[in-house]
């Protein structure tokens, strides 16, 4: 459709349903650089960023809105930051600081709230009003994530390595919809662990066919056969069967 060069070093970039298009540049005098552009390549919008360096950026669905994050350095730590941008208002609408947050993902939802990801905390934000709910990742690491439509799935390992890994989906409120604490594949079998109860689904097919009680202090879970998964407990191993 279009292809064009730009005067400085492309930093980051994203696209709207719309047309429109926005790109950050590396710029003389400042950090970073935004521009947007309407669908004949006009010029919509400019904003320099004097404190903090862009890692990304994401437009909502029409084009008319954007976040982006930043981040810089203060005291020997590095602080992140989210920009929320309407672009009828000359300045950002809400700029949100986190400290010790390297910041690496900003991606507009469906439903208009925008999800920050960072090493230590993902963050939702009201695209409109800027108020935010964070999820702070505890004693572990993010090691990856995945965002469809307005779910989180975000996979924590622990630091230490003496507590369990965990697979967890997030609504666009911060809330935990979903925790799965183990997984074991055995034939057929696929088991998920998620709070005190073990769910069996056909790895061929992907339907779940039954569950079994785990406890509340379950830990581990491994299949033994098809039907049968022994639990780890806080201080025991047991038995838990399919029925």
């Amino acid at each position: 459709i279009y292809s064009g060069n730009t005067s400085n070093n492309i930093i980051a970039g994203d696209i709207a349903g719309s047309g429109r298009y926005a790109l950050v540049t590396e710029t003389q005098g400042y950090p970073s650089s935004l521009s947007v552009y309407l669908t004949d390549n006009t010029v919509q919008y400019k904003y320099d960023f004097s404190e903090y360096y862009v890692t990304d950026i994401s437009l909502n669905s029409d084009g008319t809105r954007a976040a982006v994050s930043g981040i810089t350095a203060k005291d020997g730590g590095i602080v992140s930051a989210v920009y929320i941008f309407d672009f009828s208002n000359p300045e950002p609408i809400a700029i949100l600081t986190y400290n010790e947050v390297l910041m690496e993902k900003v991606e507009y939802m469906d439903n208009g709230t925008v999800v920050a990801i960072g090493d230590t905390t993902t963050s939702m934000i009201n695209g409109t009003t800027g108020e935010k709910v964070d999820y702070n990742y505890q004693s572990r690491q993010m090691t990856d994530y995945a965002i469809d439509k307005n779910r989180v799935a975000l996979a924590l390992t622990p630091y230490d390595n003496q507590s369990a890994s965990k697979l967890v989906i997030l609504d666009s409120s911060a809330s935990e919809k979903c925790v799965i604490d183990a997984v074991s594949l055995y034939g057929d079998t696929a088991a998920i662990l998620t709070d005190s109860t073990i769910t069996g689904y056909s790895a061929s097919s992907g339907n779940s066919f039954s569950t079994a009680e785990a406890g509340s202090d379950a830990r581990g879970i491994a299949l033994a056969d098809e039907a049968t998964v022994y639990v780890l407990g806080v201080s025991q191993v047991r038995q838990a069967r399919f029925s």
